[in-house]
């Protein structure tokens, strides 16, 4: 078992790696690991995660899937080629326009 403290989004590539390869790994909330008292260094902070993991004094965050994270992403990326092919029309549009204009102007296009 390892385990991690989820500190912005630093923790997701190492959380990804874990995954991939099967080792049981558990994310811990940053905000309820009270800190080493002393002077305070990555080493003692492993250490104080291993102690609390080890008995039972932290909960796992809860880390969706991958299809549940899929899913979350999907609108945003529907959304994405929505705005995308609306301004394609605009551009299509004022294309056609210009080249339009400069066809009743009697220039060539």
């Amino acid at each position: 078992m390892a385990a991690m403290e989820s500190t912005g989004s630093y923790w997701k590539p190492v959380y990804n790696i874990f995954e991939e390869e099967q080792i049981p790994i558990m994310v811990v909330n940053a905000q309820h690991i009270k800190g080493v008292p002393g002077r305070k260094t990555d080493v003692k902070d492993a250490e104080w995660i291993a102690d609390l993991v080890r008995h039972g004094l932290v909960k796992a965050s809860y880390i969706p899937n991958r299809d549940i994270i899929w899913f979350q992403i999907t609108p945003m990326v529907s959304d994405l080629l929505i705005g995308l092919c609306a301004i394609m029309m605009v551009i299509s549009v004022a294309l056609y326009i210009i080249q339009n204009t400069r066809t009743l102007k009697g220039e060539t296009v």
